[in-house]
């Protein structure tokens, strides 16, 4: 199971990155900090996950029907049916 989502933290300003940071109570940049963790540790790196499992991909080629249950359609989870659309 991989669990994840496509905030990527590259691409994605910090919670701390404001202009008044000085000025900020040392608790909202503290739990800002706690939030930039999260995000980039769960952040999911679909297509390093693809690549890394490909061949397994590839051996689904002879299934007809596959029944997917459980995922949240969002863009994060597109580029697993894309490659499974292809095969």
């Amino acid at each position: 199971m991989i669990l994840g989502h496509s905030r990527n933290p590259s691409e994605i300003k910090s919670f701390n990155d404001v202009a008044d940071i000085e000025e900020q109570d040392v608790r909202i940049t503290e739990g800002n900090t706690m939030l930039d963790a999260y995000f980039i540790k769960t952040y999911k790196r679909s297509e390093e996950i693809i690549n890394e499992n490909i061949d397994y991909f590839l051996a689904l080629n002879s299934i007809g029907e596959i029944l997917i249950i459980g995922p949240s359609m969002s863009e994060v989870d597109s580029k697993y049916f894309e490659v499974l659309q292809k095969i």
